[in-house]
């Protein structure tokens, strides 16, 4: 999914709602190397108008600065947190076993 969103981070950063999408990404995302490498790239491009962007600057600093409120508006932090209960309500603990090749894994 992130790979199919690459050519749509600047209009996504941009966006009244689509900096919502990456700030989630950001937040829910295991491999952040995919991310470094995919989507920060694309916004580097456009760095100075991002900047200057209302809802692009907080797509640029997000990364660095989390949920700090002079970086993320209320509403996004209202829509973060309802990430964060989503991701809680669908977090797992189980073991799973590979019988091919014998080892037991727990996922989180």
């Amino acid at each position: 999914m992130i790979k199919a969103l690459k050519p749509e981070a600047i209009s996504l950063a941009r966006n009244e709602h689509g900096y919502l999408v990456l700030l989630s990404i950001f937040e829910t995302a295991d491999d952040t190397v995919l991310i470094a490498k995919t989507l920060l790239p694309e916004l580097q491009k456009q760095l100075q108008e991002l900047a200057c962007d209302k809802y692009g600057r907080t797509s640029l600093l997000y990364p660095f600065s989390e949920r700090h409120p002079r970086v993320v508006p209320r509403p996004a932090l209202a829509v973060l947190e309802e990430v964060d209960k989503l991701r809680e309500s669908t977090r797992y603990d189980f073991l799973t076993f590979y019988p091919t090749t014998n080892i037991v894994c727990r996922w989180f």
